[in-house]
């Protein structure tokens, strides 16, 4: 297996982070529950569609998990684990682990 999580720490209390290009634009808010290690993001996003602009609303709640003790999970359900920090040249944001995981 190979996949990536986010850990505790991926944003601190609430943030919000605005990203735009020619044509589009998205505002993202984020919301932190350490108590539970949820994440949650608000966004809206407007996208140029001929000459009018469409608004579109998600809101995505990730939770979050601890690198190491993930890794010490997969292990002892006999999988030998290697952690990374990126996949090739892509490197990961802050508080973001990546596992190559193989059965034993």
């Amino acid at each position: 297996m190979i996949f990536d999580v986010a850990e505790p720490g991926r944003a601190r209390g609430s943030d919000r982070r605005f990203w735009q290009g020619r044509d589009w634009a998205c505002l993202t808010e984020f919301d932190n529950d350490q108590r539970r290690d949820l994440l949650t993001r608000r966004m809206t996003i407007f996208r140029k569609v001929g000459r009018l602009y469409r608004r579109a609303e998600e809101t995505h709640v990730q939770q979050l998990y601890r690198g190491s003790q993930l890794a010490d999970d997969l292990r002892e359900t006999s999988f030998r684990v290697r952690t990374v920090r990126g996949y090739g040249d892509l490197r990961f944001v802050e508080a973001q682990v990546g596992f190559i995981a193989r059965r034993a």
